[in-house]
């Protein structure tokens, strides 16, 4: 009806006059399947673009919002906050500019996906295209989300009058943690005479390897997709591996020179994926509570808030750990260290959760993970979970033998 199309005009005039007066060239068919890389150049113009027929003139969110809600290709809500941080940061904006951008993404994504919708029912319908019709939740749940920023509101009601089935859509179901990497490429010297012939993670703690352990928490964590980096005795750990048969299973050699725990995960981000993974030290065991800590952590975990998300035990009473402890944990997660002259009520485990973007700007060559987490922790962005259950940390032959009677005792 006449009255219904009006009212849907009039809505979006209303909020398409939110939109800042920044305005660049644009592409209204702007999205990755359009995007090639091309060998043999180098900067920007590494990047080649095809269907460019419809160039404008628009505010810059169009584009940015075009790759980070594409309609063909899903870009979970975790990563898409990620690489907007990475963007902002990259430009140089404030924290004014980065909410005037915001909001412009959230009108021009609404905006995008409420015109995408009908223009693929209209190639399904029309032209015989039924092939679009397999991306319309995912562009629904797109418009559903920008529909509820605020800048939107005068075009909610519309919806929710006559397309209610848009904004009742279920959330994008928050994306698992499935990937790892564990550091085992250290040399173990601690371990003495345990390491003279073996890599530290093949030590064998309750007759089981100490990366056998790791592997058994993370396959009951849901975790699938391991990497694992490589250094002293690296082929009698790989074969070990191997031997497993793992569905994906990935390696990172280091054999010239160590890179330190930092180094050695960035090292290995190509074979990490896009998404937040874990980071698990082989010489940290734990009795878990009442549900896996690996999954409590993967349901704490948000990109949005966090660089890093460590798991946490008591500094006093861990089997294997006498330090001083690392971090004081505030009620809201997040973490502080501890001065130079006291104790903290926590230590690290040697288990946390990160993303590939806390990894920009890093140094290229050998560094630790603490450098990283001092730069989060400036941001108020690392946070801790205490363990539920009981940590064990065995980087000794001491630890070893403790461990082992503390497993028996306790399967026994």
């Amino acid at each position: 009806p006449e009255t219904v199309k009006n009212e849907y005009l009039t809505g979006w005039r209303a909020c398409l006059g939110k939109l800042s007066n920044q305005r660049t060239l644009v592409l209204r068919d702007y999205h990755s399947p359009n995007l090639l890389w091309l060998a043999g150049r180098k900067g920007a113009r590494r990047a080649g673009l095809i269907d460019f027929q419809d160039a404008v003139i628009g505010p810059p969110a169009y584009d940015l919002v075009s790759l980070l809600q594409d309609a063909r290709v899903d870009v979970p809500p975790e990563r898409e906050a990620v690489l907007f941080r990475l963007y902002a940061e990259r430009a140089g904006f404030d924290a004014k500019t980065k909410q005037i951008l915001q909001t412009d993404m959230a009108l021009m994504g609404a905006q995008r996906a409420a015109k995408i919708l009908g223009i693929f029912v209209r190639l399904a319908r029309r032209d015989g295209k039924p092939g679009y019709l397999k991306h319309l939740p995912r562009v629904g749940a797109a418009l559903a989300r920008n529909l509820a920023h605020p800048a939107l509101a005068p075009i909610q009601g519309w919806f929710a009058r006559y397309l209610p089935q848009i904004l009742a859509a279920p959330p994008a179901r928050k994306p698992r943690v499935t990937s790892a990497m564990i550091l085992a490429a250290g040399l173990g010297t601690r371990m003495r005479h345990l390491t003279a012939n073996t890599p530290k993670p093949l030590v064998r703690v309750d007759g089981k390897a100490l990366i056998d352990h790791v592997l058994e928490r993370t396959r009951r964590a849901g975790i699938d997709h391991i990497v694992v980096n490589l250094h002293y005795r690296a082929d009698q750990l790989q074969r070990h591996l191997e031997a497993k048969h793992l569905p994906h299973l990935a390696f990172s050699h280091e054999r010239t020179a160590l890179l330190d725990t930092g180094g050695g995960v960035r090292k290995a981000l190509p074979k990490l994926g896009a998404g937040a993974f874990f980071i698990l030290n082989t010489d940290s065991l734990w009795l878990e509570g009442q549900e896996s800590n690996l999954a409590r952590m993967g349901k704490m975990w948000s990109a949005d808030d966090m660089d890093f998300l460590l798991l946490l035990a008591p500094a006093r009473g861990s089997l294997g750990y006498d330090g001083p402890g690392d971090f004081h944990l505030a009620q809201d997660g997040r973490l502080r260290r501890r001065g130079p002259d006291e104790t903290a009520e926590f230590a690290h485990t040697g288990i946390c959760i990160t993303h590939p973007g806390a990894f920009a700007n890093s140094p290229s060559g050998a560094f630790s993970l603490n450098l990283l987490w001092d730069r989060a922790l400036a941001g108020g962005r690392l946070f801790g979970l205490p363990l539920s259950g009981e940590w064990m940390h065995v980087g000794t032959p001491e630890s070893v033998e403790q461990a082992t009677r503390r497993l028996r005792e306790k399967s026994g």
